[in-house]
């Protein structure tokens, strides 16, 4: 029977405050999630992989560092932009997950330099900001996992977001490509290599009613993953805020139009007036009167 190698996951994005579109206790569900991977690492003597925004600000409390070191299993990431201060990769000093690293809950990849050596496979990474290069891949060495924090997605390549095909043409030399920072997941495989996109972990948007959190399990010796559904409520998530602001956006708009409509009425009321005392020919001097009153 196989056994795991590791628990694959990205954009955790821990955080106080709690999402407009979410009626639970936020912060209950996400130390549920964190005791969910830890059973899971626990079960099977794992690692758990993190790719990228470990939080959501770069600057958290004492009371959530707290949560995170009581709760969270150890793990191995790499910084996203949520991590640092304004996305900057040379501040990560002052962040909270350099307190996890401290505290050695966490082991930081912050340069391609660094490889990590795991039970059976190595981890490199690439943190935000940071293009990830390929690397040649020897015969019989252990399997090479890559941690990337950038917009990775089935689409077309446009703007910032890059085509997960390209990406695993394009950094040849890694099994298994951990990928963050699209909150969508995805996974291919190509020639016995392999992106996962596990997406986000909590679900923070109305756009995200219908998303499942996923973790994976990896089985390095064949390089191949089994998706861990993460238990939610599906209830907690609702859309009662958006219909509450479009109706205040359509209130709005109606307010608007009559202001308009008033407006126009006003700057042709001259002409209308004229275009009446015409039609009616009113007499000379009643006109007069007509506009030195409009002129006052």
């Amino acid at each position: 029977m196989k056994k795991p190698s590791a628990l694959l996951a990205s954009d955790w994005h821990w955080r106080e405050d709690t999402p407009t579109c979410r009626v639970d206790d936020f912060m209950q569900a996400q130390i549920n999630k964190a005791k969910y991977a830890n059973q899971i690492c626990d079960k099977y003597n794992i690692p758990l992989l993190i790719a990228g925004d470990v939080f959501n600000y770069w600057k958290p409390s004492p009371e959530l560092l707290r949560i995170a070191l009581e709760y969270m299993p150890e793990f191995i990431c790499i910084p996203g932009q949520h991590d640092n201060q304004n996305h900057n990769l040379e501040l990560f000093n002052k962040s909270g997950l350099a307190v996890l690293q401290e505290a050695n809950k966490a082991e930081v990849i912050l340069n391609h330099e660094t490889t990590i050596d795991c039970d059976g496979f190595k981890v490199v990474g690439f943190p935000y900001g940071i293009e990830p290069k390929p690397r040649r891949k020897r015969r019989d060495e252990e399997p090479y996992i890559c941690l990337v924090h950038m917009q990775i997605s089935l689409e077309k390549a446009m703007f910032e977001t890059r085509n997960a095909y390209d990406i695993l043409e394009e950094l040849k030399g890694y099994d298994l490509i951990l990928s963050g920072d699209n909150h969508t997941r995805f996974d291919i495989e190509v020639n016995n290599r392999r992106i996962v996109n596990a997406g986000s972990v909590m679900r923070m948007d109305a756009d995200q009613i219908d998303h499942q959190p996923c973790f994976y399990l990896w089985y390095a010796e064949d390089n191949s993953i089994e998706e861990i559904k993460i238990p939610i409520d599906k209830s907690v998530v609702v859309r009662t805020h958006i219909n509450v602001q479009k109706e205040m956006d359509e209130r709005i708009d109606t307010y608007i139009d009559s202001m308009k409509m008033d407006y126009s009425i006003k700057l042709n009321f001259r002409k209308n007036m004229q275009e009446h005392t015409n039609a009616n020919k009113t007499e000379d001097n009643v006109k007069n009167i007509i506009w030195r009153w409009m002129q006052q």
